[in-house]
């Protein structure tokens, strides 16, 4: 059985966001970017723990051409992901503590 993934209202609106940044910034940009997050989320439901924990059972992973990770942790009990933040490197580091 497959690990469920549950993203949060804030993230999926921060995607969103993103999305239509890098899509002003060249068409379909956008989509490239949320086809190596659909990528990287399925990789972490597959392989939950194939990512390093960087701080508080929290594991993260890198996206590979967009300054993006994806900070995670996993509930083994339950057989679920969530998905606590997929951050830009150059935020503030503030707001990633707000989320976690």
């Amino acid at each position: 059985m497959r690990n469920k993934i549950i993203i949060s209202p804030g993230e999926k609106s921060d995607i969103e966001k993103a999305i239509n940044w890098y899509d002003e910034q060249k068409n379909g940009l956008g989509k490239k970017l949320i086809g190596e997050i659909l990528s990287n989320i399925k990789f972490i439901q597959k392989n939950p723990l194939a990512c390093p924990i960087w701080y508080n059972e929290i594991h993260v992973t890198v996206l590979k051409t967009f300054p993006y990770s994806i900070h995670y942790y996993h509930d083994f009990q339950n057989k679920s992901i969530l998905i606590s933040g997929i951050f830009k490197y150059e935020q503030n580091p503030d707001k990633w503590n707000e989320r976690l």
